[in-house]
């Protein structure tokens, strides 16, 4: 069913059917975007499901689509409204609002706010239609007054205290707010302040004194332009905090918060900067909504270094200070090293929970750090000592207090949950013990409407759109992981600044292919991959060949030699999917890295293919090859006696002919070596090294003049075959000698590049 959302009010709203019919829905039956990422109007896809009870039936498994452009929205021109309070703002501030009634349309003015001892005033303005246009803002946004002539980080928080004060806070932008500040050093003490800090809204900063001044009305639209134009929202690298900037996974979170509430223990695992930092968080914040205790724990940062006592100490002073409960008969840190630590532990948890009367969830993060046989800066944990002490004294905690505590663990590596024995023969106490979420284990690549909904909404802040093509592109080429989505599009982001492109502006699909082409050049990219493959080359070697052989040589016969183990990881990861029967590489631009870098490994390759790589490969060798002798004879030599040795080969050689000869011999040295100029051979090259081997022994060190001389024949053998003159050598070539070549070629290469 699809239809119009036409009503939001609190947590709940109702849609009006393409039948017609009205259905109501709640926050919690919302997939691929919180309920502050909607509008009324906006149009959605959803169930029905029947109520016996209500007025009408309820939307459930409700995602949204995108805007219905037949509903249009109404004109918003500059102006206050009847009602607004000017009694609740000082003088200079009632000045100030006069001159932004003619940027904004004031609505709503509300009662000072008081924050640690300050006090704040604030009121909502909405954009008119040329903010709405450039900037995609259609909601109301915050004002925040700070007559304080130092300005305070405190006062960002005054934005949220707001929102809370108002009864119907759907119809506010929590992604943007304005903050006027008497401190005139407002931008660069903000700057300051946001640099390293998590992205909660954007802050569009002003001084009373530039406001009192009686600018342009022009004025506001630029300071929107700087710090939305300038912003890049794409590049956030650190894990999102908030609902706001929260995309996809919903039904993750939702899921696993049931399995919690339930005493279920649950694991989720994805490949690097999937997104399962930023998933926890949601967990948590969705517990704490409901008085849950629930606490984040790093495993990397917080457990690792210590011993399996010391980080289930660390776990209850951490439940405390999260909690606020005052620490009372709370066993001593010398207590669980004396070691009684599992009871000292069970013993806290349980006084805890008689404190809060509901599960405490413990949520752990980056959980390779504490796992077995997993590389790790400390031992105990990889050789599996404190493993097994550790998750024992929880195993057995909630064993006999089954209502006490919920686990969720997170991580790249599920050895955890998958490995019923250690190696040194030890039963595995966490094996099996994790649910899976009903998404899977894994964490699911994000849909096309996943991505549409994260750049649009980052990108509209930006005055970037996507359409629905360059959206499929992005998710394709990206495997649908969220983090390379943002990489990507922080690339063009800046690309069109560079450019200086005017904005509003939407990404044509011409413009994303000629990105996507500079992209994947870049280190980022690079880094990207590397860091997503080293974890396959060091985990799972057998995982990583799979994914190289689908690069290389597709994916028709891939399960014939492949166990299913391996296919499982790859398909839980997301790298790979399986169409009709045929295993295929989801991220387009890893497939494209992958055959890049490997594709001198390729196999079963026509007779024109070999004859393309060989000429490919001998030519760039060729080069290299003519810069290392010529500047290795001069300088050994000089330049005369280099050039009669040079002369004295190509004599020699059978192939050049005389008139050949005679032009070399009035050329300079420097030309002798010019492709343009004079032919020199590869053979000719390879003739002068191994003849003067002791020249050039200390660059092909570990090669012996024979080994040089052999493979050096074998590669103008080669040589031969892409020429049609030499047809008998075409037809007399085997695998076999392909394959001798490309061991023969990748040596002299490597030196090659040792040398350079």
């Amino acid at each position: 069913m699809k239809g119009n959302i036409y009503y939001i009010e609190g947590n709940c709203g109702r849609i009006n059917g393409e039948d017609n019919a009205v259905y109501f829905f709640h926050k919690n039956d919302l997939l691929n975007c919180t309920i502050y990422q909607l509008s009324e109007g906006d149009y959605v896809e959803f169930e029905v499901e029947k109520q016996s009870n209500y007025k009408n039936d309820k939307a459930v498994k409700i995602r949204k689509k995108g805007a219905d452009i037949s509903n249009s929205k109404n004109t918003v021109n500059p102006g206050i409204n009847p009602k607004f309070k000017f009694d609740n703002f000082n003088n200079d501030e009632k000045e100030i609002l006069n001159y932004l009634k003619k940027v904004f349309y004031l609505t709503y003015s509300g009662s000072p706010l008081t924050i640690a001892n300050s006090t704040y005033r604030y009121c909502l303005v909405k954009p008119t239609n040329d903010f709405s246009l450039t900037f995609n803002l259609n909601r109301e946004i915050v004002i925040i007054f700070s007559d304080y002539v130092s300005f305070e980080p405190r006062t960002l928080d005054a934005a949220t205290y707001a929102i809370e004060q108002i009864s119907s806070k759907l119809r506010i932008d929590r992604g943007c707010q304005i903050v006027i500040s008497s401190d005139e050093k407002i931008e660069p003490k903000l700057s300051a302040i946001l640099k390293d800090t998590n992205l909660n809204s954007i802050v569009i900063p002003f001084s009373y004194k530039e406001l009192l001044s009686s600018p342009n009305e022009g004025f506001v639209l630029n300071r929107f332009r700087k710090y939305l134009f300038d912003v890049d929202l794409f590049s956030s690298s650190n894990p999102i905090q908030n609902d706001i900037f929260f995309f996809g996974r919903r039904d993750y979170v939702f899921d696993i918060v049931n399995k919690c509430k339930n005493n279920i223990h649950s694991g989720i695992f994805g490949l690097r900067r999937s997104g399962k930092t930023s998933l926890l968080y949601a967990i948590k914040r969705l517990l704490k909504n409901d008085n849950y205790p629930a606490i984040y724990i790093p495993c990397q940062s917080q457990l690792s270094s210590s011993n399996w006592q010391m980080a289930l100490y660390t776990i209850i002073r951490d439940i405390y200070k999260e909690t606020g409960i005052k620490e009372r008969n709370v066993h001593s840190k010398q207590s669980y090293l004396d070691g009684n630590a599992a009871v000292c532990f069970e013993d806290d948890i349980l006084t805890l929970y008689k404190e809060t009367s509901k599960t405490i969830v413990l949520l752990f993060d980056e959980i390779e750090a504490i796992t077995f046989d997993v590389p790790s800066d400390n031992s105990n944990w990889a050789d599996g000592t404190y493993y097994i002490s550790f998750w024992n004294a929880l195993r057995g905690l909630y064993l006999k207090n089954p209502n006490v505590i919920s686990i969720v663990v997170a991580g790249t590596n599920p050895r955890i949950n998958e490995i019923p024995v250690l190696h040194n023969g030890s039963t595995n106490p966490m094996y099996g013990q994790l649910a899976l979420s009903n998404q899977g284990a894994y964490l699911l690549p994000f849909t096309l409407i996943d991505t549409q909904n994260m750049v649009n909404t980052l990108g509209g802040y930006m005055g970037l759109s996507f359409d629905d093509h360059v959206c499929s592109s992005l998710t394709l080429d990206c495997g649908g992981h969220p983090y390379l989505i943002r990489l990507l599009c922080s690339f063009i982001n800046h690309e069109i600044k560079d450019a200086g492109l005017s904005r509003p502006r939407t990404v044509s699909q011409s413009k994303y292919n000629e990105f996507i082409k500079l992209f994947e050049e870049t280190n980022e990219a690079t880094g990207f991959y590397l860091m997503i493959l080293n974890i396959l080359v060091t985990n799972y070697p057998k995982e990583f060949n799979v994914l190289k052989e689908l690069a290389l040589n597709g994916g028709k016969y891939i399960s014939n030699f492949v166990d299913d183990n391996a296919l499982l990881h790859l398909l839980g990861y997301g790298l790979i999917e399986n169409v009709d029967g045929i295993y295929k590489i989801r991220f387009k631009t890893i497939e494209r890295y992958l055959l890049g870098k490997y594709k001198y490994e390729r196999t079963n390759l026509t007779i024109e293919e070999q004859k393309q790589e060989i000429q490919y490969r001998i030519n760039s060798v060729e080069m290299s090859l003519r810069k290392l002798v010529k500047n290795t004879l001069a300088t050994l030599k000089g330049i005369n006696k280099a050039k009669e040795l040079v002369l004295k080969v190509m004599t020699e050689h059978s192939a050049i002919q005389s008139y050949d000869l005679t032009k070399a011999n009035s050329l300079s040295y420097n030309e002798l070596f010019d492709p343009s100029v004079n032919k020199i051979y590869f053979s000719v090259l390879s003739r002068i090294i191994v003849d003067n081997f002791d020249l050039f022994a200390n660059i092909f060190e570990n090669t012996s003049k024979d080994e040089l001389r052999n493979d050096f024949d074998i590669i103008n053998k080669a040589r031969r075959v892409p020429d049609h003159s030499y047809t008998e050598s075409s037809q007399n070539w085997t695998q076999s000698d392909f394959l001798q070549f490309r061991h023969s070629i990748s040596k002299i290469e490597e030196l090659l590049k040792n040398y350079e």
